[in-house]
């Protein structure tokens, strides 16, 4: 198939969850279709190094969003045109270009990675599929349910859902990370139901190196992420008032954090002495593969978490709240352990950390999961049978497209 990738920045392998996902997604496609790339980037300095994937053509816009910022837009209904609301011209001259792109390179399929370019990707006159990993409506639920509920909280979500509806509403597919997220997008519409595809990520090839199960792990536990995601520093909160300080600090156990974005929301954690702030590191699988227990408390978010398939890869035990593996096909206590209640969180903590016989178990059958269900070489499969789906809804496909979607999906 001839496929059009929409994104407003070059996917990188070592980049953000976004860019892992994107990057990783391309490359799989890539492997059997022609794929052009179309760059709409949202800075007027953007420069594109190197195509690293190997795309057959690459169309970079010159132009870039300059919005305008009226005092209605806090009183409108919806964001569900709110790129559209701001920056009308810069929508209209960005649909004709991709619309002429199309035509050009003789595009089967779009593709749109970014959310704020399905305003674009939505207004096509072919087939087009977005990829919305995670569902905000259900983010901002668990966080209002989190953090308590405000005036402010309630309109924002009801903006979100209509513009998440809308979006849907405006592609032939959506694919998103997890089956939580896609029950969430489909109670917009019954329709909706059919055209959400769940295509979880993979785990990097990098993880998956074998594992030495005889090492000698570290009396510790570990969390990594980005710090100033909202949903991370309020997990590395709420372990610490809830769980480390009552019920871990004083057992002699360390707790290692890793990742860039450490600010001001963390600040109180910094002054521990059983609390270690890592910062980003480059070697990531490296640093943490001898530490004790990854432990993943999200108290909210959506979307699967990366962090804990690549402990599973790892070989290291794994102690969530059921939040945070609710996108992952884990069972407890066979591929990690879960608990809500703080205390039982810990008391989770301390027996993977005294026995290592049942630490191994665990973390072996959570390897073994990885293995079988979260590659990206899985990921890319589920992938090209959404993109292959919305052929059987368009009647005025041509025999040819037919027969290339055929032989795609064998």
């Amino acid at each position: 198939m001839r496929i059009l990738i929409l994104v407003d920045e070059y996917p990188a392998r070592a980049g953000d969850g976004w860019g892992l996902r994107v990057y990783n997604l391309c490359e799989q496609i890539l492997k059997e279709n022609e794929c052009f790339l179309a760059l709409l980037p949202q800075r007027s300095d953007y420069e594109l190094n190197a195509d690293e994937l190997g795309f057959e053509d690459i169309w970079i816009f010159g132009d870039v969003p300059r919005r305008t910022k009226s005092w209605t837009r806090h009183f409108r209904l919806s964001d569900a045109r709110k790129l559209e609301a701001s920056a009308p011209e810069y929508v209209s001259h960005a649909r004709s270009e991709v619309r002429e792109l199309a035509e050009r390179w003789k595009i089967d399929v779009v593709v749109c990675f970014t959310a704020y370019l399905a305003e674009i990707s939505g207004s096509l006159d072919r087939p087009t599929i977005l990829d919305l990993p995670d569902s905000r409506a259900l983010t901002v639920e668990r966080r209002i349910a989190s953090r308590g509920v405000s005036m402010i909280e309630r309109w924002f979500l009801s903006r979100q859902v209509r513009r998440e509806r809308h979006v849907i509403s405006q592609h032939d597919a959506v694919t998103t990370i997890s089956a939580p997220d896609k029950a969430r997008m489909a109670l917009f519409s019954p329709e909706f139901g059919a055209k959400i595809h769940v295509v979880p990520n993979g785990v990097a090839e990098a993880a998956l190196l074998p594992v030495d199960w005889t090492r000698h792990q570290e009396r510790s536990v570990v969390f990594w992420g980005n710090l100033d995601f909202p949903p991370n520093w309020t997990a590395v909160n709420y372990f610490f008032e809830e769980i480390f300080k009552p019920h871990l600090s004083s057992r002699g156990i360390n707790w290692h954090i890793v990742g860039r974005g450490a600010g001001e929301q963390l600040s109180g954690l910094k002054r521990h002495p059983g609390i270690t702030f890592h910062g980003f590191q480059e070697d990531l699988f490296g640093f943490v593969r001898n530490m004790g227990v990854m432990v993943n408390p999200m108290v909210e978010g959506s979307g699967l978490k990366n962090k804990v398939l690549e402990a599973f890869a790892l070989g290291l035990p794994v102690v969530s709240t059921s939040m945070g593996v609710d996108a992952i096909g884990a069972e407890h206590d066979y591929h990690l352990l879960v608990a809500n209640r703080p205390d039982e969180f810990a008391q989770h903590v301390i027996r993977l950390l005294d026995d290592r016989e049942e630490a191994i178990r665990v973390a072996k059958n959570g390897r073994a999961l990885v293995e079988s269900t979260y590659t990206w070489t899985a990921a890319g499969h589920a992938f090209v049978e959404a993109i292959g789906s919305v052929f059987d809804s368009q009647p005025a496909a041509t025999d040819t497209t037919k027969k290339l979607q055929n032989q795609q999906t064998r």
